[in-house]
């Protein structure tokens, strides 16, 4: 078999696009089933009859995976990530609403339809806790647990610890890219599939805010108060330490 591809997506770092790219040069069928962890059958996420792995996709039986894959995770800056999940889970539940009513969503997205004050600072624990653990400080979290999730045990684990953890499981992958740098995947791949997936140039699940407008900044204005928006750095002081640890390509 060809050499294995793994791509671990942290979501908002355009994962849609190479996702396809990379799919459309290994063929449907060498792809692997699995692009959340949710939907993972069996003891991993990496059947081995399938050359291409991609998705929101825990790792720790990475090193399982046989034939000297090439795997890689793309960063990006954490404030612009985190804006732009917001708008993009935004978006997901006016569809929502839209499908189902204002009584059919879950209480995340009437939260989202509120603003960015009902989600970063929720009264509601149910609230605060999906944002702790699915999504504050989620480029720190996938780095040092190997998973999308930070469960409780991480909690009595301390930053330095956390921070050592993901530069050493950093050195695990075969590349971590910054988001745009889309081109060195581009040359990387190239010889492993034959040919030059085209990722650069592309642009697959877009979310709703045009390029080049801030997300951060978008995100910031749309808050409350002053207070909230002293209090954002919070949800991403850690990515910021991480980026500042790991080696890029």
């Amino acid at each position: 078999m060809p050499r294995p591809i793994v791509f671990l997506h942290l979501p908002k770092t355009g994962g849609q696009t190479i996702h396809h790219a990379i799919g459309h040069h290994v063929g449907a069928p060498n792809i692997g089933p699995y692009r959340l962890q949710a939907q993972v059958e069996g003891d991993t996420p990496f059947p081995p009859e399938y050359r291409f792995h991609s998705g929101h996709l825990d790792w720790t039986d990475l090193d399982r995976v046989a034939g000297d894959p090439f795997s890689f995770m793309v960063l990006r800056d954490p404030r612009e990530r985190l804006g732009s999940f917001f708008f993009f889970m935004q978006e997901e539940a006016r569809r929502a609403q839209q499908a189902l009513g204002p009584d059919g969503i879950k209480p995340i997205h009437r939260a989202l339809l509120k603003g960015a004050s009902a989600v970063f600072f929720s009264e509601h624990e149910d609230i605060r806790f999906l944002v702790h653990r699915h999504w504050a400080n989620l480029t720190l979290t996938y780095l040092a647990t190997r998973s999308l999730l930070r469960r409780p045990l991480w909690d009595r684990t301390s930053l330095a610890d956390m921070l050592d953890l993901a530069e050493a499981n950093s050195r695990a992958l075969s590349a971590l890219y910054r988001f745009g740098d889309f081109e060195k995947i581009e040359e990387d791949l190239t010889p492993i599939l034959g040919a030059r997936p085209e990722i650069a140039e592309k642009r697959s699940n877009a979310g709703p805010l045009q390029q080049g407008i801030s997300r951060w900044d978008r995100l910031l204005d749309s808050l409350e108060t002053d207070d909230q928006r002293r209090g954002m750095d919070r949800f991403i002081a850690e990515d910021i330490a991480v980026m500042d640890r790991v080696r890029f390509r």
